[in-house]
């Protein structure tokens, strides 16, 4: 990284950092990525079923 950017590139990583663990709380928690990423919709209108089965024995 130049010594120029470096302030910049510090403040974006830092920035992604905090994002990341705010997605890590949302997933232990529970939260599934196709849910936080507001994608189950999408799929939906795209003609995905979700289907629920047993597992196996």
């Amino acid at each position: 990284v130049p010594r120029e950017r470096a302030a910049e590139v510090l403040a974006a990583s830092q920035a992604r950092e905090d994002k990341e663990a705010v997605a890590r709380g949302r997933y232990q928690g529970g939260e599934l990525s196709l849910d936080t990423h507001a994608m189950r919709e999408d799929l939906v209108r795209k003609g995905l079923r979700y289907v629920d089965q047993e597992a196996p024995a």
